[in-house]
């Protein structure tokens, strides 16, 4: 089976919190007898090339807000494990001091540098001719993913029977952007902007779209799993979360 394990950030090449670590110890934990399983990241300026053996690979097209943009693609090894990580460098939205913003405050095009970074994905792996089973994703940064495969995608023959596992790793952060901005920057139809697509009481969430379209739903555990289902600890999403109950684990 061939396994996408997809991630804003991972450990030790970079790390703002506990995504990173479970980003950089599970997949080594894949049985290669089993999966072949390969990583994609953004390669971000403060990752040194130097210090990971990170090697240019080749040059992708990613279509976005309606034009082509030009990302190069880089590859190296996970410390202590056999999977290989590819790297997105892409220097407008990529090469700053900060992962997701600067001085306490997100940067104001991060849905734009993130749907970039969703369908950098899947053009990577048509790059190197990699056809997933599974795709992995994990919270918002990753939630367009999905979206994608089922929109964009749907008639491609090379994502012909892939799937997603989209895991939340903390709900309180949604991906949340005006709604013209960010549908204008990800190509996708306002078909999608509703209340059954990525609409969030006015705003385009990343993360309401990752919930609404994959495969399955994963938490870090089961209590969270249940948690979440709550009005309390829903963040406003229990109701969707508890009609994909079934599709929903910890």
């Amino acid at each position: 089976m061939k396994v996408v394990f997809a991630s804003s950030e991972i450990s030790p090449f970079i790390k703002t919190g506990g995504l990173a670590d479970v980003s950089g110890s599970l997949p080594g934990f894949i049985d290669p007898d089993e999966f072949d399983l390969m990583a994609v990241m953004p390669l971000y300026r403060n990752i040194s090339r130097d210090a990971w053996d990170i090697e240019y690979l080749t040059d992708i097209q990613i279509p976005h807000a309606g034009s082509i943009a030009r990302a190069g693609l880089y590859r190296s090894k996970l410390p202590g494990s056999h999977v290989t990580v590819y790297f997105l460098d892409y220097g407008p939205f990529f090469d700053r001091d900060g992962i997701y913003g600067e001085n306490n405050s997100g940067y104001e095009d991060n849905d734009a540098r993130f749907s970039l970074f969703c369908r950098g994905v899947l053009e990577t792996c048509r790059a190197i001719d990699f056809q997933p089973d599974v795709i992995h994703c994990n919270d918002w940064q990753t939630g367009l993913i999905p979206v994608y495969l089922r929109i964009l995608y749907a008639d491609d023959l090379f994502f012909t029977g892939t799937g997603v596992l989209f895991t939340i790793h903390n709900l309180a952060y949604r991906g949340l952007f005006d709604p013209a901005r960010a549908m204008r920057n990800s190509g996708l139809p306002w078909s999608v902007f509703n209340m059954y697509g990525l609409e969030f009481y006015g705003s385009f969430s990343f993360l309401k779209g990752g919930i609404y379209y994959s495969t399955l739903i994963n938490t870090v555990s089961r209590r969270y799993s249940k948690e979440i289902q709550t009005e309390e600890y829903g963040e406003g999403l229990h109701g969707l979360l508890k009609s994909r109950c079934p599709s929903l684990s910890g």
